[in-house]
């Protein structure tokens, strides 16, 4: 899956009814930036998810951007999440009700993703300890 495809999901949850219509060149300067943003955002998410499917680490973008037509680093299951946070950040200035309402969207995602996830059974770590 490219960023591209998270990109063109977006634009599809911004073109509600109601939303107002912007450039598109707009967008597509800033959702490179907005793209790494929930990358770092979401990067122990993908961890996790991948260490509970056993998938292999992920290389991190490094920078501020990442470009439309690049791969999306993180696992395919948070795509559609990735989707709703980029949408949400592009109409945040021009649609606040439309932005909360995706953020919204945003999170109870990341719950759910968050929920599928098997707990692991390992020690506890004493933070408390009374030594020094």
């Amino acid at each position: 899956m490219l960023c591209q495809d998270i990109y063109d999901t977006a634009l599809r949850f911004i073109a509600e009814p109601g939303a107002s219509p912007a450039s598109d060149a707009d967008y597509r300067t800033r959702a490179p930036y907005l793209l790494s943003a929930v990358c770092h955002e979401m990067g122990a998410l993908d961890r996790e998810t991948r260490r509970s499917q056993g998938l292999g680490v992920a290389a991190m973008p490094g920078g501020f951007s990442l470009p439309l037509t690049t791969a999306f680093p993180l696992c395919d299951r948070l795509g559609p999440a990735a989707s709703y946070y980029l949408a949400s950040a592009l109409v945040f200035d021009e649609n606040p009700e439309l932005s909360d309402r995706l953020f919204s969207r945003y999170s109870g995602s990341v719950a759910g993703i968050y929920r599928e996830i098997p707990a692991t059974v390992g020690s506890t770590r004493d933070v408390y300890s009374a030594e020094e």
